[in-house]
């Protein structure tokens, strides 16, 4: 009997040294973890105040930015990103359909208005109605749309970031009766074309001349339409709205 109290007792005894050491390991790992934790504080706080600015302050930049394009994003979901134009139009934050239909109604009015297409002294007034011009709101919004989506990780964010802070505009998408512009600018070209010329020797009697080559000009077609249709979208507080008609010089040909 005896023998079987003392086996119990070392028996209870080993258990509660156990549960006291496995107690004390638990205790010790979180008074380790804590350590740790006010290690790197303490760590912190003793650097010099220019170290803990030189840590802090990115680190805070780095938050608030973070936070910033989460908000921006969950702001942005199914809308045009804020701040983004379309030829003077605000359109951020609108629904596709939304921003449809302030182009069709705030565009529109601005095609009747004429354009002035110039070279040097000449002028040509283009009433909107004489090229059949009209808005592509769908395509409009689409570019809308396309700021912030688009291009690279490092390209979103900064089309985000100067639309948020700054603003972007993208032109309006005009269309045009193209028969109509092709004779508008045969018009122009015959204006404003000159043949190019190549060296030639004049003969005068007994006397030799050279008349030296002269380079030609004419009328980049593709550009001057190009800057038409997007004038027919521009602001329409603008005075006078004109095209200055590009042209290229060109040398005889054999």
């Amino acid at each position: 009997m005896t023998d079987d109290t003392t086996n119990t007792t070392e028996t209870t005894e080993a258990t509660g040294a156990s549960r006291t050491a496995s107690a004390e390991g638990r205790a010790a790992r979180l008074n380790s973890r804590r350590s740790e934790r006010t290690g790197l504080m303490g760590r912190f706080l003793a650097m010099p105040t220019w170290g803990r600015l030189a840590v802090g302050v990115p680190a805070g930049l780095l938050v608030a930015v973070l936070l910033l394009a989460v908000v921006d994003v969950a702001l942005s979901v199914g809308r045009i990103h804020p701040g983004v134009r379309v030829s003077g139009v605000s359109v951020g934050m609108l629904t596709r359909a939304a921003a449809e239909e302030r182009l069709a109604a705030e565009l529109g009015p601005r095609l009747a208005a004429p354009v002035t297409a110039r070279y040097e002294a000449k002028s040509w007034d283009v009433p909107g109605e004489r090229l059949g011009v009209k808005v592509d709101a769908r395509e409009s919004v689409e570019r809308a749309l396309a700021v912030g989506n688009t291009g690279g990780p490092w390209r979103v964010v900064v089309d985000r970031f100067r639309s948020l802070f700054v603003g972007s505009d993208v032109t309006a998408k005009v269309d045009a009766d193209l028969s109509k512009v092709s004779a508008l600018l045969d018009e122009i070209d015959d204006t404003v074309a000159k043949p190019a010329t190549d060296a030639t020797v004049e003969i005068s009697g007994t006397t030799a001349k050279l008349v030296s080559a002269s380079l030609g000009v004419a009328l980049r077609r593709p550009q001057v339409t190009d800057k038409l249709l997007a004038a027919f979208a521009s602001d329409a507080g603008v005075p006078e709205r004109s095209v200055v008609s590009p042209s290229g010089r060109i040398a005889a040909t054999p």
